[in-house]
């Protein structure tokens, strides 16, 4: 079912009427202030898109008014013959099952407005409708803000270094969609043979040739893999394929509640236990679900010479720790991710301070154990000082990018692994090596973002760490050879995990029938 696209050619049905918003976006509103700056005036409130959804902001703004946001099932209370809702949604047919499941027999007029590059592909899509698909594959790892090294990362780009080294390029055209892609961070790519990259911002391109470019694959590719935002690929034909590779199975449960089932045919995961756990947690149906295991696990087992730079980089320890928290508190743009957790003066859970953290590197010292603490992609850099520890070392995103590599292809090296409640944990699983957790804020963690494997600590395949102290007898444990957590820890990755080799992408690429 799909509602009437609203246009200036129809829009007289309903300029009378009273104005009422579903859903909202900046694109969405101001091509519509742009469109119809005289009715302006006739909007009279906004609903949100889905009852369930804890970052729907509570106002909105449309030129010089804020609204406060109301709940969906408000729809009821308006009246056909004097009100009209207009979806200003991205995935409008979603929003519009929802309202008339909520309206039951009750009517109202619902148009459908889209914001201006959706209209622009609209054009592309009629223009190329009968266009042949041809043996071309997108790749995309970013989310819809550019954040630095997951632009080319991740899951997607696993799955895209398995193809090249295993010659597939040789039949299949791979395309990468980043932000910059005249970076030199692609030029060792663009060398191989059928390999382009290309602009997410080229569908706004005033350069005519990038922006038709950039429509023509997005309607003649075959198949698309995205780590993340699968929005860009929604008004595809029914016989292009969206996989969705997403971050990785853990314990954690999503930020917003979404039925995924229609924006993408299928999804990776690492076992048939997490498919029967995620099929049910994204809303889809339990046959879209590829239990074949994670294209950057392949990573974990596996070390080139990229890899070994780095553990060159930092030799001279008997022992290495690596630690990898999890994103606790929002930045500048990206305020809609906020877990609602305390941030200390180092940012970090457990080493609540600097002091702290000096008591702890003098233990590491004596221990000869260096801890690695890789830094979340999108944490505040801002709020950590230029630290100087012998046996601590903070490491962002950008540390690793810079060398090409992934969190997943630095863990061979690591003699530990410790995290709270990330996915990186099951990837680690995979080197039978001990693990701990730090679960400080667990009860507050649980009641803003939750957990989707419940009760979580029987889900955690390592020591549990509440203290400093707790961190300490931990690295202790490691740098004395004791690991008292293995049989936990055997009995999860027997669940959790069905393969235990670096085959994962060949697996997927099978099971989608994608040959050379």
């Amino acid at each position: 079912m799909s509602p009437e696209r609203l246009t200036i050619e129809n829009f007289s049905r309903i300029e009378s009427k009273n104005i009422y918003f579903v859903g909202f976006s900046a694109g969405n509103i101001e091509h519509f202030v742009e469109c119809f700056p005289h009715f302006v005036s006739k909007i009279c409130g906004i609903f949100a898109v889905l009852d369930i959804d804890e970052r729907t902001p509570l106002e909105a703004n449309v030129a010089e008014e804020t609204y406060r946001v109301k709940a969906l099932e408000g729809v009821v209370s308006l009246d056909r013959n004097n009100d009209v809702l207009v979806i200003m949604y991205e995935y409008e047919k979603e929003a519009y099952e929802k309202i008339l499941s909520i309206l039951g027999k009750n009517k109202i007029d619902i148009y459908w407005f889209p914001d201006k590059a959706t209209e622009t592909e609209l054009d592309y899509r009629k223009k190329y409708r009968d266009l042949k698909l041809e043996d071309i594959i997108l790749f995309k790892s970013s989310s819809r803000q550019f954040v630095y090294g997951e632009d080319f990362n991740d899951n997607a780009k696993a799955l895209f270094e398995h193809m090249i080294n295993n010659g597939y390029n040789k039949r299949w055209k791979l395309v990468w969609l980043v932000y910059e892609p005249e970076s030199k961070d692609y030029d060792v790519w663009k060398h191989y043979d059928n390999v382009e990259f290309i602009g997410v911002q080229d569908k706004e391109a005033e350069d005519t040739e990038r922006k038709e470019l950039y429509y023509r694959y997005l309607c003649s590719v075959k198949y698309a893999f995205v780590t993340d935002d699968e929005s860009f690929f929604r008004r595809r034909r029914r016989d292009q394929i969206l996989v969705q590779l997403w971050h990785g199975d853990g314990v954690k449960g999503r930020t917003r509640f979404r039925v995924m089932e229609k924006r993408f045919e299928y999804m990776v995961c690492t076992s048939c236990f997490f498919a029967e756990v995620d099929y049910k947690d994204f809303g889809l149906r339990r046959n879209q679900m590829l239990p074949c295991g994670l294209p950057k696990d392949d990573w974990v087992l596996s070390s080139d010479d990229d890899d070994k730079r780095f553990i060159k980089n930092n030799k001279g320890f008997d022992h290495y720790i690596l630690w990898g928290p999890t994103f606790r508190k929002s930045v500048k743009g990206l305020e809609i991710l906020d877990e609602n957790v305390e941030i200390n003066e180092t940012g970090l859970p457990i080493l609540n301070s600097w002091e702290v953290c000096n008591e702890l590197n003098e233990k590491l010292k004596s221990l000869n154990c260096l801890l690695v603490i890789k830094l979340h992609p999108v944490a505040n850099l801002s709020i950590y000082r230029e630290i100087a520890y012998s046996n601590i070392k903070l490491m962002t995103n950008q540390d690793l990018y810079s060398m090409g590599l992934h969190i997943n292809q630095i863990m061979l090296y690591f003699d530990a692994f410790i995290t709270d409640y990330s996915s990186a944990a099951t990837s680690y699983m995979i080197l039978d090596r001990p693990m701990a957790f730090t679960l400080d804020d667990l009860d507050e963690y649980d009641s803003s973002r939750g957990f989707v494997l419940t009760p979580v600590r029987d889900y955690l395949p390592g020591k549990e760490l509440y203290t400093a102290e707790d961190m300490t007898e931990f690295i202790e444990d490691v740098c004395e050879g004791r690991d008292k957590t293995a049989d936990k820890r055997h009995l999860l990755c027997e669940k959790m995990i069905d393969y235990m080799d670096s085959n994962n992408s060949r697996r997927l690429l099978d099971s989608l029938s994608i040959i050379k």
